[in-house]
C-alpha cells in the first residue's frame, strides 16, 4: 500500500503519450523512484538493489489490482522484470540506467520561499483561475510568483491575487499548473520552494517536485489589469449566507 501511494504521487509526472517511451516509465535509481515527462518531474525515496525502469501505468495498474500486502521485484535475463505479489506473478520488460534521461537541475537557485499552509492555500486559490486550454496564450496557463511575495493567475475572464508576504527584491516566475497541482497533491505541512530562470523545485517531506517554468515573452501586468478595470478601490460586503449553495443551483 505504501508503494502504491508513493507511485500514485510520482506517477503524476508520467507522460500521456509514447513519443519518448522512457517518459512513461518509473525510474528506480537505487535510492529513489522518479517519473519525468520533460516538463514535470517528481522524485520520492525508494530503496532498490539495482537501477531499472518499468512502464509506469502498467506497473501501477497491476499493484492496484493486487490484494497482496507485499510485492517483490527481480531482474532477470533479456531485460525482464519479474514482479511477485502474493500468488500472482508478472513479467514486465525493463530498461537499464543508461536509458534514464532526467538530470536534476544544479543547485543554482535565485529565490527561496517557505512552503507553508499559506503558500498552499494561495496555490489552490490561484489554480481556480488558471487556464487549462492548451491553445490559449502562455500568459494564462500557470500561476505567477512575483517579487517573491504575491501569487497571480488569470484565464482571461477572471484574475486571482494572493499576497504571501511583503515585497522582496526578486524576479517573476510563472509556474505550470501541473507543478502546482503536484505540489498540492503531496499535501505536505512544510518544505521549501526554490526557483531560477528555468525551473521551480519544491522539496516536501522526502518528495521533490521539479517543474519547467513557462517561457513568456509577453507577460501580463496583473496589477495594471486590476487598477484599469476596477478604476477605484472596491467596496467589500459580507458574503450572504448560503451564497455558495445558491450559485450551485443557479
Amino acid at each position: 500500500l505504501e508503494l502504491v501511494q508513493k507511485l500514485e504521487l510520482v506517477g503524476r509526472a508520467l507522460a500521456s503519450n509514447d513519443l519518448i517511451p522512457i517518459f512513461q516509465y518509473f525510474c528506480f535509481t537505487g535510492t529513489h523512484v522518479y517519473a519525468n515527462n520533460d516538463g514535470l518531474a517528481i522524485k520520492a525515496p525508494c530503496i532498490t538493489d539495482q537501477a531499472f525502469a518499468v512502464n509506469g501505468n502498467t506497473l501501477l495498474g497491476l499493484l492496484r489490482a493486487s490484494q497482496s500486502e507485499e510485492v517483490s521485484f527481480r531482474l532477470g535475463e533479456e531485460h525482464e522484470c519479474r514482479v511477485k505479489a502474493g500468488k500472482s506473478n508478472f513479467r514486465l520488460p525493463y530498461h537499464t540506467e543508461d536509458s534514464f534521461l532526467f538530470k536534476e537541475p544544479e543547485n543554482n537557485w535565485d529565490v527561496a520561499v517557505l512552503v507553508d499552509p499559506t503558500l498552499m492555500k494561495g496555490l489552490e486559490a490561484c489554480l481556480q483561475t488558471a487556464s487549462r486550454d492548451a491553445a490559449t496564450q502562455p500568459a494564462f496557463v500557470g500561476v505567477w510568483l512575483k517579487h517573491g511575495s504575491t501569487l497571480y493567475s488569470c484565464d482571461g475572464d477572471a484574475l486571482s491575487r494572493f499576497t504571501l508576504a511583503p515585497d522582496l527584491p526578486v524576479g517573476n516566475y510563472m509556474m505550470p499548473n501541473a507543478f502546482c497541482e503536484a505540489t498540492l497533491r503531496i499535501n505536505s505541512t512544510g518544505g521549501k520552494l526554490t526557483l531560477n530562470a528555468e525551473w521551480a523545485k519544491a522539496e516536501l517531506e522526502g518528495y521533490t517536485v521539479y517543474g519547467r517554468l513557462i517561457v513568456n515573452d509577453d507577460p501580463l501586468d496583473h496589477e495594471t489589469l486590476i487598477t484599469s478595470n476596477l478604476k477605484q478601490e472596491p467596496i467589500f460586503v459580507s458574503v450572504p449566507a448560503d451564497l455558495d449553495h445558491a450559485l450551485e443551483r443557479a
